[in-house]
């Protein structure tokens, strides 16, 4: 009876030590839907629980399918942060239909800086816009129009993480703490990243270059680098005739040295147009998440990192070999 007894009251300790110590009560399902948003979402989390990613890395959001699994997920989970409509378009009927969840669209997050999608594949003024344009389309009703690449501004990161720990202290009070002390130690560290792409890319500032699809306006306008068009608008539908006769024509007149392709643009196409314009080529992907080694916020410092490293190396001349 007493070692009954005894076990019973170890349980009600055990129980009680639960309660008391809220990061061991039942952490809230929180679900992100792409690498960079699952990295910020993960330093908020640090200490107290772990996002779930949606996309796997190396898959596009723009052509991603919702698995039974992925349904289950979110008819589970407490929050959803995404990006928006303009990215994840198969997330936008299923989000309106969850009645749990709460979903945060991160592209509508208080103090983030939106650039309108630029029109055409040519900007012959491109690059001149040097350094920061916080006013840009930040009024514009539902940011229909805005490039929804936020991410890859360090300054967008840190309003990302402060929405993102404002809406996890509202659905989980008992770790709120937690949350606004990772927030806090995040914007630090983000502020001291953008100081080191910022030195990182001086020598490749004002080099003029080619994208082969307009991912990454966000670096370009934070850090003044100097993209002179695009190879693609629509990265689904292939480059028509005339439109690579003038990039041809405008990586002559610019004396571009570079053409950038990420993971999933056609390698016959991007070999195809280096050649002609006499261009080397170099891959940057604007998701990240390539690395299983890096995983947490950590993931988002090394997709940073290796955008970075890409930019300089090519722009100037470090990268010799042709990587398609």
């Amino acid at each position: 009876m007493f070692a009954s007894l005894r076990l019973t009251i170890a349980a009600f300790l055990a129980l009680v030590a639960i309660l008391a110590n809220p990061a061991h009560a039942s952490v809230p399902v929180v679900v992100a839907s792409i690498t960079p948003v699952h990295a910020l979402v993960s330093g908020v989390m640090a200490g107290v629980g772990t996002p779930v990613l949606l996309v796997p890395p190396g898959q596009s959001p723009h052509t991603y399918t919702l698995r039974p699994s992925d349904a289950r997920v979110l008819a589970s989970a407490q929050t959803v942060f995404w990006i928006g409509d303009a990215l994840e378009t198969f997330l936008q009927g299923t989000l309106r239909s969850l009645s749990r969840a709460k979903a945060v669209s991160l592209l509508e997050a208080p103090g983030i800086i939106r650039l309108p999608i630029r029109s055409g594949g040519l900007w012959e003024h491109a690059g001149h816009t040097h350094h920061h344009h916080p006013e840009h389309g930040q009024h514009s009703h539902h940011h229909q129009g805005a490039d929804p690449h936020i991410w890859l501004d360090p300054r967008n990161a840190v309003a990302m993480v402060n929405a993102i720990a404002h809406t996890l202290s509202e659905q989980d009070p008992d770790n709120a703490h937690t949350y606004r002390t990772n927030a806090a130690n995040l914007q630090t560290r983000l502020r001291t990243l953008e100081e080191h792409i910022d030195h990182t890319l001086e020598p490749a500032r004002h080099l003029p270059f080619l994208i082969f699809h307009d991912s990454i306006q966000y670096i370009e306008n934070r850090f003044g680098l100097h993209a002179v068009g695009a190879i693609t608008i629509d990265p689904s539908l292939p480059p028509g005739a005339r439109h690579l006769g003038h990039i041809r024509e405008t990586a002559r007149h610019h004396r571009v040295s570079c053409l950038f392709a990420e993971p999933s643009s056609p390698r016959r196409t991007v070999t195809q147009i280096a050649r002609e314009t006499g261009t080397r080529t170099s891959e940057l992907d604007p998701l990240g998440g390539g690395d299983p080694r890096e995983t947490g916020y950590e993931s988002y410092t090394q997709l940073m990192k290796d955008i970075t490293a890409s930019l300089t190396s090519c722009l100037t001349g470090q990268n010799t070999q042709h990587r398609h």
